[in-house]
């Protein structure tokens, strides 16, 4: 890399672009989004068990102060 600094062509065969430090390229595509997919679905569990915790929370703290709620009828 440095040789290409001094402006000397002579080097500029060796230095290419495509060279990745003795690591073979790698299509990462597929995997990466099957890891997504694995994330995604994992926050998505984790955030709707919350929400439901939530929820039970609430209802039960309501129903301790007298007020009910019908589930039935606002879905």
């Amino acid at each position: 890399m440095a040789h290409s600094l001094t402006g000397d062509d002579k080097f500029r065969e060796e230095s290419s672009g495509d060279y990745r430090f003795a690591r073979p390229q790698v299509k990462r595509g597929n995997r990466m989004r099957s890891a997504l997919r694995r994330v995604n679905g994992c926050l998505k569990t984790m955030i709707e068990a919350i929400a439901d915790s939530k929820v039970r929370r609430m209802r039960r703290d309501l129903a301790l102060r007298g007020i009910h709620f019908d589930s039935h009828l606002n879905s």
